[in-house]
């Protein structure tokens, strides 16, 4: 019997009524290829795909979500901000938070108030960047534009 394919094994998994997101990150750095490939198909799969690289801690991880990130679809750029916020809090990870500020920043002024919403909660655990963050006054009419 054919084994599946890294595809065939990820869209089963997010085409479930209830997603097992913990299995597809567990399947770990060899899925990323798949899951860059997926973040320029339809928007809900795209949005799967980036979440689950958010939650695998590489720094080939960091280049889907940047991909994800200048999508056009505010869906798949929201949940490219809120995986960033995942992978950003991984110690693995700290020695790319600054590409990763990179990546959130042209978010924080995104025409999608979802968007920007999901970057600012990404920028507050950057912690070089933190500081950056307007206090909720200031940021509450923005993210109403």
């Amino acid at each position: 019997m054919k084994m599946p394919s890294m595809r065939e094994t990820l869209l089963s998994i997010f085409a479930a009524d209830e997603p097992d997101y913990d299995r597809a990150v567990a399947l770990g750095t060899a899925a990323l290829p798949t899951i860059a490939e997926m973040i320029d198909e339809e928007p809900h799969r795209a949005a799967a795909a980036v979440y689950v690289a958010g939650q695998i801690p590489a720094h080939e991880s960091l280049e889907v979500i940047a991909r994800a990130a200048r999508r056009e679809h505010p869906l798949v750029r929201a949940n490219a901000a809120g995986a960033l916020r995942d992978w950003a809090t991984h110690p693995e990870c700290a020695d790319d938070l600054d590409a990763a500020f990179e990546i959130v920043a042209p978010l924080l002024d995104d025409a999608d108030p979802s968007v920007r919403k999901f970057a600012h909660r990404a920028l507050a655990v950057l912690p070089a960047h933190g500081s950056a963050v307007p206090d909720s006054r200031a940021t509450i009419p923005r993210l109403r534009r």
